[in-house]
């Protein structure tokens, strides 16, 4: 997993700017920051783009921009993070765990 210094109140406002469950986000991402000090040791749900994710999988990617955005991993998927300077990436899965209100929509 990619190891990045960044606050929790950063990681928030990089993904309410660009997911409209920002509350869903962050309660989730405390969550993960807390059993991360309970193991001792922060843990991040991104990969470096030198993992591969599972084809076909919901991820969510960064630029180098730093603008993020989900895609469907493609079976080329390096040439994929190559062709739009992808600098990290996380199955959607991590990042927001599905809540009633968003399976009945």
């Amino acid at each position: 997993m990619l190891k990045i210094e960044m606050k929790l109140k950063d990681i928030v406002r990089l993904l309410a700017n660009r997911i409209n469950q920002p509350h869903v986000i962050e309660c989730y991402l405390r969550k993960v920051y807390a059993k991360g000090y309970e193991n001792g040791r922060k843990e991040s749900p991104w990969h470096e783009v030198s993992e591969e994710p599972k084809k076909g999988e919901h991820i969510c990617v960064q630029f180098g921009s730093g603008n993020l955005i989900s895609w469907y991993a493609p079976s080329n998927i390096r040439k994929a993070f190559e062709d739009h300077n992808v600098i990290r990436w996380a199955y959607v899965s991590d990042l927001i765990k599905p809540t009633t209100q968003s399976i009945n929509v």
